[in-house]
Order: C-alpha cells, then structure tokens, then sequence
C-alpha cells in the first residue's frame, strides 16, 4: 500500500468549514507547478530540437568532414584533388563512414530576360546522396546527375527563383567564365528547393559533375573534393584525427596536396552560436531544480502542520504501522483543553502531534522528570491509556 498516498486521500477527503480553503489553495498549487514544469520541459525540448535541425541542415548539404584540396580550404581559388582509387581506399576505411561521395565546385552567372545573378554551382554525381535534398524540395524533381555525360538541367532555391521569377521547367541561360573564356549553357529548372538557411539558399545550385570539371577545365577524376557522411556527428573527432594522420599533407600524381577539414572547421560561426544556446538549457534546468525543491519543501512542512490541524490521524497512522509516533503535550494543548474545546473526532482535547524519533523520545522524558516535569504523557507506558488514543484530560 502507498502510505503517502493513503494519508493524503485521508485528508484531502474530509469535509468541515477548515477545508472550505485548502482544496483551492490545492488546486492552484498543483496547477502552477505542473504548468511550470510542462512549460520548461517544453522550453528544452524546443532548444534541443531547433540545435539539432540545424545541424542536420549544415550537414546535409555538406558533410561531417571533406578532404579537399589544400588551397581550396584554406584560401578562395578553387584547385583540384584526384579522386583516385587508392585515396578512396584510404577514405572507406575512415571510423564511423556511412557514405562519401565527391563534387566540383564552380561559379557562374544566371540571367533572364529582365536580371541576372551570380551564383555557385556544385556538381555532383550519382552516388551523391540527396535524402536532404529530397526534403526540402518545394517544386519540380532532383534531376538524375552524372558523372559521364553533361545534362541540361538544374537544381536552384527557393531565393534564387524568386528573386530572377523562375518556376520548374523555365529555361534560364548561365554564363561561366575561366582564365578568360566565356562560355554560355543553356539549362532547364527541373527543381526548386528551400532549406531556411540564408547561407546555401542565395547562391547554391545543383548540376551533374561531368559539367562543373569540364567547365573548370580539370581533367577526368579530378574532383573539388570528397565528401565524408558518418553514422553519428560524435564520430567526428575520431574521423579527424584518422584524417589529419593518413590524408592531410599527402599529394596527388598532380602534384596537388590533400587536406581535410571537419563540419566545426568549416562552419564555426554556426556551432558558436548553437554552442550559446547550451547556456538556456543549464539556466532552464536549474530553474527546474529549484522550482521541485521549493514544492518538496513546502510538502514537508504541510505535513508537519497537518498534523495540528488533523491530531486524529494520529491514530490512523499508528494502525496503518507508522513507528515511533510519540504525543507530547504542548502549553497550547493544554489551554484548548481547559478551555473545554472539543475536537469533532469525540476526544476530549486536541493533542499537538509531533513525530521523535527513539533516542530523542527517551533523552526527552529524561530531562523533564530530572526537572520534575511531568507533563510529557507517553502513551505506551501510560496505565489506562492506548498508545494509539490522545491523552485524556479531566475537567476541573
């Protein structure tokens, strides 16, 4: 049996003009604390899942880690790596790989009838995993790219088709230019996505791979770089550190280095500022913390002064089996006694409860028959007295 919850329908059930007060008072206690845990529990929650949206946003269109070309990481020129059978190998056995996939980046101009716009086109292949993508997808379909043939299509914004006034299926002419040469593709819009990230939804669009190395004038196999997707972004470390030992500072038959960088290294402005959002889940928390200890306190003492106000469950908790329940008789009980108070209950007086503990009990009775106090009324050694009944008190 639950004796707490016992004790608590025992009084919280009684009827009489004391109570008109407390079932209110109960309700709105109740009702506050719930709300107020509910709302911060909310309040994490929302955090902890607007942390994790974004990250998966930044890494879907990127990846948890990216082994590129030196300069390409560290400055703004865009180099080439080989993607060769043995740097693949040495990828595949990375901690934790779920996928890797290669793309080659390269800028172009968009331009309609009435604008144009600059944007960064990133080729990718077959292999290129586009569930993300798949996501955000507004309008149109994720063309089949390749790394074989050129195709005609592209994958543009949201941001992008609004601001030049494309929908799906117009045709839009990009201009590329390379070591001074222009060349002019003529594509069609076969998708219109939205990721919500003001970072990739201005200027990123999506064509197949041949087109990006042929338009960057690199040779077959030459890619922008790979792309490393994990089972879980807290393999990160442990892939980097496999990275910056077997990868970093090795060269390609072109005489090109390779290097390597983490999704921290390579967007750290945005996990700076998720890594702030940390400081309202400590202060929630904390909140959360105080919040119960203020109600188990205020419990404890409500129980404590229930027992003045409700001296018959004494006897209740005695035949229940609640130990070392002891009476003491206070001044006050004394003066409701002969003022000739009676309790509804039908016992004569109203005994203050307080519950001592054995030792206490004992070193108690000591000290007041050494002062020659004998008001303290024990009721297990009291003749004529249950231990489970107050003290009775004659009238004068």
């Amino acid at each position: 049996m639950n004796f707490p919850l016992f004790i608590a329908r025992r009084l919280y059930s009684e009827r009489g003009e004391n109570n008109k007060v407390s079932k209110p008072a109960l309700y709105i206690a109740t009702t506050g604390v719930a709300l107020g845990l509910a709302v911060m529990i909310i309040s994490v929650c929302v955090i902890l899942g607007f942390k994790h949206t974004i990250r998966d946003k930044v890494t879907g269109l990127g990846a948890h880690a990216t082994v590129a070309n030196f300069v390409s990481l560290h400055g703004s020129e865009q180099r080439p790596i080989d993607y060769s059978d043995s740097i693949r190998n040495v990828l595949k056995k990375t901690p934790g790989l779920k996928s890797m996939q290669s793309f080659a980046m390269t800028q172009g101009i968009l331009k309609t009838d009435s604008d144009f716009m600059g944007v960064a086109y990133k080729g990718i292949a077959a292999d290129y995993d586009t569930a993300f993508i798949h996501s955000c997808m507004t309008e149109g379909s994720i063309p089949r790219f390749s790394d074989k043939s050129s195709g005609n299509k592209i994958l543009i914004s949201k941001n992008i088709a609004t601001k030049l006034r494309l929908k799906t299926g117009d045709r839009v002419f990009s201009y590329f230019i390379n070591n001074g040469d222009i060349r002019v593709r003529r594509y069609t819009v076969a998708g219109i996505y939205q990721t919500n990230m003001t970072k990739f939804d201005e200027s990123l669009c999506f064509c197949d791979l041949y087109s990006a190395v042929k338009l960057n004038g690199w040779s077959q196999g030459q890619v922008s770089g790979v792309e490393l997707q994990l089972h879980d972004i807290a393999n990160v470390p442990i892939a980097a550190r496999y990275l910056v030992k077997n990868v970093n500072r090795q060269g390609d038959k072109y005489g090109e280095t390779y290097s390597s960088e983490t999704v921290y290294e390579m967007y750290p402005q945005i996990f700076s500022w998720l890594d702030l959002l940390d400081l309202n889940v400590w202060i929630i928390l904390g909140l959360m913390i105080c919040v119960s200890g203020i109600t188990i306190i205020s419990g404890h003492h409500t129980r404590a002064h229930t027992h003045d106000r409700h001296p018959e469950s004494y006897g209740m908790q005695k035949q229940v089996g609640e130990k070392h329940l002891h009476l003491v008789c206070s001044p006050r009980h004394r003066a409701r006694t002969h003022s000739g108070r009676h309790h509804r209950s039908g016992t004569r007086g109203a005994a203050e409860i307080h519950q001592i503990r054995e030792p206490r009990r004992i070193s108690l009775l000591r000290g007041l028959r050494a002062r020659g106090n004998q008001r303290a009324i024990d009721p297990a050694h009291k003749r004529g007295n249950p231990g489970n009944m107050p003290p009775r008190v004659h009238r004068t």
